[in-house]
Formats: structure tokens, C-alpha cells, sequence
């Protein structure tokens, strides 16, 4: 709709101006009145009308000169000039002043209407050939930009200075960032684009570009202008409706030919935004890229050492060690820089097959252990190594909690694990209660009700079993007694004869005999 404003001395016309026909029917609307050119110019400042229909003899200021000082301020606004007098010299006036028509009073019904229409069908097709060069304005403007993000820019085309001073992009500093649409939901791209720019271009903070069906923005910093790509993020976010978005960012370049640059670690982030967090515009100068890590190209990944390992920690019903191996994981995962979806195989595939492993020896898990393999598909939906990681230790924290009955079968083991890995520390009965949160007596006769030994008898001959392997490969005595928890080699001499009957050097003696 059109807006109208009638400027005319006589309180009759006015009034009757805005009542002769149906306005909207023509796609007008009158919006004020004024009763001098003074009050016109005033009006026109206050509300920008498309048309105004104005009288050209009033007083304190006539139409004529109103018309004249509101050409120089707007040059598309349109003018129906009113005139009680059929004078060719005011006809004359008025057109050169660019009305676009003159009116007789009394006004004739079909005249207006005939002249309103007239001018509507100008205010279209202007509107069109307005919307037109501005559409084609800001397609030369992303075709420059889409040029500075290809390798083969070239600062010594003639006409890129031109666009780089009409664009501003003289002493200032730049950085691409790219967001994936594929994750903005029923949002069109073009739509997309249209936010962005009315968001960034208007203000020239940013150019808004297309590429490979990613929207990008090239951030113009100016001389003193912050760095604050946290709040830009934010602002996309609400801008686009999203909750959570997929952004990343180049380095900041100081001129046009190294944008390519700023574009090119921004794509490798893009690339591999799995692996980061999705909250944050993920940023070249914080992340490690692919191009800068150097992996085997045959290094070999082997998912069942990580299934032993996780039915492993099922099996010993231990939190901690079950978090520790899917840290691993994803840390092993995340260094050979895998794609998304066999990173997801993968990790479904370790889930599954310790599952499965620990419903072989146990088939009263079958209900429970039927669910969490129903529930590993959910390792699809995670959109980022982080949330995938998080999920996998909520989900064996979950396993291990079903299992974890109290049994002091699984305490026994735990604390037999415990002594087979650390023997060759300074382990105490003492040291295991406080670990495993019990009091020491009672776990001593705990551990000696299902072992049918004492703590520190199992301890010794765990040691013994250790000492005998390096013995046979070759360790001096006193090397042998410090590496499997003796301090003192004498008191590792008494032990070793209490268990074989025969001192260390003694067996040493004996095994190389017998492989000879």
C-alpha cells in the first residue's frame, strides 16, 4: 500500500480529498493532511509518503515551491498538482517540476482515479527496476567475494581495486566464516542469505556469499573494531532461529589475496566439525587441522583390543576403568582424524561387541542387555565427537550400574586385577581399604575367604611369578628384586626360597640349563 499525504488551503478539499474515492481499492492510503506547503514539508519529513496531492496556490508557502524544495531531498516521490486555474504557465511549472499530473478543481471523480492509477503503475514499476538493481548490485558484490575465496585470484586485474574502494575493504582486516546449512531446519538458503545480509551488509560488518551450498561471511574488522566472535555467533543464532549452529572461521588476513587462506582453513574445519564442539564458532587458530598432522597412511585400527577392554571393565563393574578406555578411544579415534560415519561404525561396533561378549556368559542379562544395543543406534544422532563421548560414558555408566550388585565375588576380583598390575609397588592390605572403601579387616578376611589365602601371601607369590619371568630373561638379582616391589634383595632371597625351595640364582641356573 502507498501512502498519500493532501496539501491544500481549503478545509472542504481536504476533507472531501480523502473521502471522494476508495483509496485502497487503488492501493493507497491517506495518512495526513496539511493546509500549507510549510506543513507539507514538515508532514513529508515526518512520514515519507509515496504521493502527495498538492494545491499550487496556498499561503505562507505554495505548491510550487513546496514541490521544488522537496525535488532536491527525494527524486522519486511523486506530485498530482490541484489547481482552480487552467493556466498553461502554472501547467508548464508544474510538470518542469516534475508532477505527474494536473488537476482541475472541481476534481472530477474519473480523473483521479484515472491519475492515481496512472501513478501507482509508475511506483511498480520503479519499485521492480529498484529491487532489480539493488538484487543485481548485491550479486556483483558476491561475485567479487566469491572470486577473492578462489586460488586463482588475482590482485592485478584492473577493476579489483575499483570494487575493493567501493567495498571498503582498503586497511582493514578480514576473516571468513563459514556455517552449515544442512543443519539450519526449514530454512531455504536464499532466505538464510536475506537474514544475514540485512544483519551484516547493512552495516557493513560482513559480506554475505554462497559456496559449495554453504553461506559464508567475509568479517570485515575496521582500525579500533573489536574482535568478538563469541557475540557474532549469538547473533546468527537468533538472527537464523536456531538453537545450535555449525560455524567455523578462518584466520584473520590483512589483504584481499590471502582470503583464500581464511576461506581454506575454515572449509578443513567445516570438514571435520565432528570432532569439536557445536556451540562455539570453531576457529582455526584454537583447533589442530588435519593438514598440520602427520598419520601413518597403513596404521592399523583394531576395534576388538577395545571390546576386551570394555567387557573387561563390565566384567570388573569398574566406572572408572571403563570411562578410561573410552577416553582412549575417542582420543585414538580423533588422532587419525577419521570421517564422521566411521568413527560412529566404529564406536557402535565396541559398544555392541562387548555387550554381546558379556550376554555370552551371562544370559539372565538378556532383557536389559537387548535394550542398551537398542539404544547404541541413538550414536547416530550425536553431532559431535564431544556429545558422542558423553553419551558412551552415560551409557556404560549405565551397564555397570545394572551390574553392580554388591557381590564381594566382583570386590575380590577387582582387588586380585589390582595386585597383578601394581605389584611392584609399596602395596599394603591397608592401601586396597581405603581404595575400595572398606575396612581392613574386614577385607583381609574377605579376600581370604575366596582366595584361601592371606593378602600378603597372594602379594608375595604374585612377585615370585613376576621375578621368575625376568630371571629367565636375563635380569642381575638385585635388578629383579627392585622391579617386582622388593626394596631389600636379601628379604627377596627369603621369599624366593620360601615358594621354590631354591635361591633365585639357583632357578636362573636351572631354566638356562634346560633351554640349552
Amino acid at each position: 500500500m502507498y501512502t498519500v499525504i493532501i496539501v491544500d488551503d481549503e478545509p472542504s478539499i481536504r476533507e472531501g480529498l480523502k473521502t471522494l474515492i476508495p483509496w485502497n481499492n487503488y492501493g493507497f492510503n491517506v495518512i495526513a493532511i496539511a493546509k500549507n506547503g510549510i506543513e507539507g514539508i514538515q508532514l513529508y519529513q515526518q512520514f515519507s509518503p509515496n504521493l502527495m496531492i498538492v494545491d499550487i496556490r496556498m499561503p505562507k508557502m505554495d505548491g510550487l515551491t513546496m514541490i521544488n524544495e522537496l525535488r532536491k531531498k527525494d527524486i522519486n516521490l511523486q506530485f498530482l498538482i490541484l489547481s482552480g486555474f487552467a493556466d498553461f504557465d502554472y501547467a508548464k511549472r508544474a510538470i518542469g517540476a516534475g508532477a505527474a499530473g494536473y488537476l482541475l478543481k472541481p476534481l472530477d471523480e474519473d480523473e483521479l482515479i484515472e491519475s492515481i492509477q496512472m501513478i501507482h503503475r509508475k511506483l511498480e514499476e520503479e519499485k521492480e527496476y529498484s529491487r532489480y538493481a539493488l538484487f543485481e548490485e548485491k550479486q556483483k558484490t558476491e561475485y567479487f567475494i566469491q572470486s577473492l575465496i578462489s586460488p586463482d585470484f588475482s590482485e592485478l586485474d584492473p577493476q579489483v581495486k575499483t570494487k575493493q574502494l567501493e567495498l571498503g575493504l582498503t586497511n582493514v582486516r578480514m576473516q571468513v566464516l563459514l556455517i552449515d546449512t544442512n543443519k539450519v531446519q526449514d530454512r531455504k538458503l536464499e532466505s538464510c542469505k536475506e537474514s544475514l545480509r540485512s544483519m551484516f551488509e547493512k552495516t557493513q560488518r560482513a559480506f554475505v556469499f554462497e559456496k559449495n551450498n554453504q553461506l559464508g561471511l567475509l568479517l570485515i574488522y575496521k582500525p579500533g573494531v573489536p574482535h568478538l566472535l563469541s557475540s557474532i555467533y549469538d547473533e546468527i543464532k537468533l538472527g537464523l532461529e536456531e538453537k545450535r549452529l555449525i560455524i567455523s572461521c578462518g584466520d584473520i588476513v590483512y589483504n584481499l589475496k590471502a582470503v583464500y587462506n581464511s576461506f581454506e582453513n575454515a572449509s578443513i574445519l567445516m570438514e571435520y566439525h565432528f570432532y569439536f564442539s557445536t556451540d562455539v564458532i570453531l576457529e582455526a587458530k584454537e583447533h589442530k587441522l588435519p593438514c598440520q598432522t602427520t598419520i601413518e597412511e597403513n596404521s592399523y585400527f583394531s576395534p576388538e583390543a577395545y571390546i576386551g577392554k570394555l567387557f573387561y571393565a563390565f566384567e570388573l563393574v569398574d566406572i572408572i576403568l571403563a570411562e578410561k578406555t573410552l577416553l582412549q578411544l575417542f582420543e585414538e579415534l580423533k588422532s587419525r582424524y577419521l570421517p564422521e560415519k566411521q568413527i560412529k561404525v566404529y564406536t557402535l561396533q565396541i559398544y555392541s561387541g562387548s555387550l554381546n561378549k558379556l550376554l555370552a556368559g551371562n544370559h539372565g542379562y538378556k532383557s536389559f542387555i537387548s535394550k542398551q544395543l537398542a539404544k547404541g543406534v541413538q550414536i547416530y544422532d550425536m553431532d559431535s565427537l564431544p556429545a558422542l563421548k558423553a553419551f558412551m560414558i552415560d551409557s556404560c555408566k549405565e551397564v555397570i550400574r545394572f551390574l553392580d550388585d554388591g557381590s564381594t565375588d566382583i570386590l575380590v576380583k577387582k582387588m586380585t586385577d589390582f595386585i597383578q598390575k601394581q605389584y611392584d609397588q609399596n602395596l599394603r592390605l591397608e592401601s586396597l581399604a581405603e581404595i575400595f572403601n572398606y575396612n581392613s579387616a574386614y577385607l583381609g578376611k574377605l579376600f581370604r575367604n575366596h582366595t584361601g589365602l592371606y593378602f600378603n601371601t597372594f602379594l608375595d607369590q604374585v612377585r615370585i611369578e613376576k621375578g621368575k619371568e625376568l630371571l629367565i630373561k636375563g635380569y642381575k638379582v638385585y635388578e629383579t628384586a627392585e622391579l617386582i616391589g622388593y626394596a631389600n634383595v636379601d628379604y627377596f632371597h627369603k621369599k624366593f626360597r620360601q615358594y621354590t625351595g631354591i635361591s633365585p640364582s639357583q632357578y636362573r641356573k636351572q631354566m638356562k640349563d634346560k633351554i640349552t
